[in-house]
């Protein structure tokens, strides 16, 4: 919740006073819809997810210094580690608000 609330109160409201805009998939415009797949075809290579089953004190072994997204699933009781490939894409992708 502390976390939440600093994003949203905090870090968001820095970021736009510096010109940056996390911008949502709900809120593209074509321009961006399109971009955004053409950038995807472009890195999917790069992009290696994991499926990892709970088990009780099992290791989950992530590499140092690297940017990863949990991403849990609506039907299903384990979850997936994707990494970021920062070294082939930056941390960020800009493109303009059409």
């Amino acid at each position: 919740d502390r976390f939440g609330e600093i994003y949203r109160e905090e870090i968001i409201p820095e970021l736009e006073t510096a010109g940056i805009f996390l911008v949502h998939r709900e809120d593209y415009d074509t321009y961006q819809e399109e971009f955004s797949k053409k950038y995807f075809k472009k890195i999917s290579d790069c992009i290696k997810p994991v499926i990892v089953e709970y088990q009780e004190g099992g290791d989950l072994f992530l590499e140092n210094n690297q940017l990863y997204f949990m991403v849990t699933f609506a039907y299903e009781d384990n979850f997936a580690v994707v990494n970021i490939p920062t070294e082939e894409c930056g941390r960020f992708i800009t493109f303009s608000m059409e």
